[in-house]
């Protein structure tokens, strides 16, 4: 976003300083003066393909937001649904936070949440990229505040540690960020 406004302040001082440049009049070659209506239809010419530029910019970055704003709010009612099942799990036992069972931690229930996107064509492309690294991502389909959006899924780790293990070696790999477990029915 600097880059592109720096790249725009920099055409219009450009702009400027060329309309400000008198011609040579000792210099037969030299064209006319261009007149005080051309200077000005150049200047529109050049201001309405930078407010183009400006408002692609703008457009890009809100559409970068919202999926920004989709992925947090996922991963926010997914936190709320594991504190809300870790409560009645505490009421269950009496708040006696006793150890699982072994057949209840190999159960393969974690997932690594890749990513959220409020659009297929987006979730598709990262299930590509990583199933290209050696992974088997699957799509699902969720509904958020009665949208549907496309979680880019690894499911079926055993235990937590496993699942953020495979998070951590997945955003070495590539350039992805925010990657996280959570565990599953």
């Amino acid at each position: 976003m600097i880059a592109v406004l720096a790249s725009n302040l920099l055409m219009v001082i450009t702009i400027i300083f060329l309309l400000t440049q008198q011609p040579d009049t000792n210099n037969p070659a030299d064209k006319p003066a261009p007149t005080e209506n051309d200077n000005r239809l150049f200047l529109e010419s050049k201001m309405d393909q930078m407010n183009r530029q400006f408002e692609q910019s703008i457009g890009q970055l809100n559409q970068q937001l919202e999926q920004f704003q989709v992925s947090l709010l996922d991963q926010q009612r997914q936190q709320t649904s594991a504190l809300l099942d870790l409560s009645e799990n505490i009421e269950q036992k009496g708040g006696d936070l006793k150890k699982e069972s072994t057949e209840t931690t190999t159960s393969a229930h974690w997932h690594v949440n890749v990513g959220t996107f409020s659009n297929n064509e987006a979730a598709t492309q990262l299930k590509k990229q990583i199933d290209a690294i050696g992974y088997q991502a699957e799509i699902n389909h969720v509904s958020l505040d009665d949208k549907i959006v496309y979680r880019v899924q690894l499911p079926g780790y055993k235990d937590r540690e496993t699942a953020e293990n495979t998070a951590r070696e997945i955003m070495d790999k590539t350039n992805l960020n925010g990657l996280w477990a959570w565990e599953g029915k």
